[in-house]
């Protein structure tokens, strides 16, 4: 059976052990979609080289989450590269080649006039989408809302309760939804063999 593809978004952080020693335990795998920003506290990079040691995949999520479509595309080049390099040093440092290359546009939103100069940026890069479609970016098929302290595990499990296996969902390292959100999301899915 297909499984679904578990994503972060916005780490690592200061909680981001938390997180990743949940999903050890219960033998989760993901890929986590790291702010550059985020990457440069000495102490979330060992988490990080940790995880990567551990099987995870690791993203770019832009260095400092601004929102692609108020961005010239000097600007976002910039944010995507910045990144790049700090994963890349994360890599090596890991001592693990980096096995893909994944990009995912902070807000999902992917730069309006600049979208296909970003996507062609992205080409050059090497960066590939897991779902093999023609852009380089990478999306998510099912949203459970988690970044909402008002969101109830109740309404994330409705977001999700349709997924077959395949599906890309988007879910965030921040404290609220790894404390009230995460745990039902994965006990709901491991329960339909999905994860």
């Amino acid at each position: 059976m297909k499984k679904v593809i578990l994503t972060f978004d916005d780490g690592p952080s200061e909680n981001f052990q938390k997180l990743l020693e949940y999903l050890i335990k219960n033998k989760y795998k993901a890929i986590f979609f790291c702010l550059g920003k985020n990457l440069e506290f000495p102490e979330r990079k060992k988490q990080i080289i940790k995880a990567i040691k551990k099987g995870f995949l690791i993203g770019n999520h832009s260095y400092s989450h601004r929102n692609f479509n108020m961005l010239s595309f000097k600007k976002a080049k910039e944010e995507i590269l910045k990144t790049d390099k700090l994963i890349e040093e994360i890599y090596k440092e890991a001592k693990i080649k980096r096995p893909i290359k994944l990009f995912r546009f902070p807000y999902l939103r992917r730069g309006l006039l600049n979208y296909f100069r970003i996507q062609k940026f992205l080409k050059k890069l090497n960066y590939k989408d897991i779902l093999n479609s023609w852009r380089y970016d990478v999306g998510c098929s099912l949203i459970t809302k988690d970044w909402n302290k008002k969101t109830t595990k109740e309404f994330a499990i409705k977001r999700i309760q349709d997924a077959g296996g395949g599906e890309i969902i988007g879910l965030h390292d921040q404290e609220h939804s790894r404390n009230n959100l995460l745990i039902p999301i994965c006990e709901f899915l491991s329960s339909k063999n999905l994860i």
